[in-house]
């Protein structure tokens, strides 16, 4: 699924920092630096011991735009909005 997001400058030159640190650490190197983000994102979400303890409480429900609760994620033209269990 691809996500657009702006992000400030300087959260974007600290990217750019990173991934040429990477680089020089790993030896190979890091061509697209957005390509970073998912894998931070998820390793991020896997470590926040809050949201894993309510994560078993909630779960997706897609809806209709008429129906579409705040907060929803867009995923193609579907929308999704979270339901506490």
């Amino acid at each position: 699924m691809k996500v657009a997001v702006e992000v400030p400058r300087a959260l974007h030159r600290d990217l750019l920092a990173y991934a040429e640190i990477l680089a020089h650490q790993s030896g190979q190197a890091v061509s697209e630096p957005t390509k970073l983000i998912a894998p931070m994102l998820a390793r991020f979400m896997a470590t926040d011991r809050a949201f894993a303890k309510k994560k078993g409480h909630l779960t997706l429900k897609m809806t209709d735009d008429s129906q579409c609760a705040t907060p929803n994620f867009l995923c193609g033209h579907s929308r999704w909005s979270i339901v506490s269990v």
